[in-house]
This record gives structure tokens, sequence and C-alpha cells, in this order.
């Protein structure tokens, strides 16, 4: 008895449901990553907004150190080295 041509062979029904899953992942991840990019973003904005304020208190002391071994080696007295202001 001759199969009937209309099923698909079991070639064409593995094929079709790896082709499915991956576009099942494939739309999975696009809507997680909808979902996480804004929390993301809010997050990395804080993180900045946090790493510059630690990047001007560092330039603050680097100057305030600077201006002390200066005043040290132009006036010769190194207890000025010692005292530096605090901060």
């Amino acid at each position: 008895m001759a199969r009937n041509s209309i099923l698909p062979k079991n070639g064409q029904i593995a094929f079709l449901a790896v082709a499915f899953l991956l576009t099942a992942s494939a739309v999975a991840w696009l809507g997680w990553s909808a979902y996480e990019g804004p929390r993301e973003a809010s997050q990395n904005g804080q993180r900045n907004l946090r790493l510059g304020e630690l990047s001007g208190t560092i330039t603050h002391l680097d100057e305030v150190l600077t201006m002390s071994a200066r005043m040290a080696a132009s006036t010769g007295d190194l207890e000025v080295a010692g005292t530096l202001p605090q901060v």
C-alpha cells in the first residue's frame, strides 16, 4: 500500500520541530532582553553617577597631596608634608 504523500516525512517533522524550537528560543530571549533592558540601564546610570563622585574625590585628594609635597619641597620643611589637612 502506498503511503499518502500529503503527510510529511519523519525528516521534515524533525526539521520543523528544530526550527520551531529555535524560533521560540529567539523570541523568548528577545522578550527577556526587552524586559531587563530598562532595569540594567537604570543600574548603569546609578553606577556611573557613583563613579563620577568617586573620581572627583580622588582628584581632590590628589591635589591636596600634590600641594603638600610642593610646599614641603619649596620650603625645605619636611614637616609640612606630614601635616596634611584633614579632608
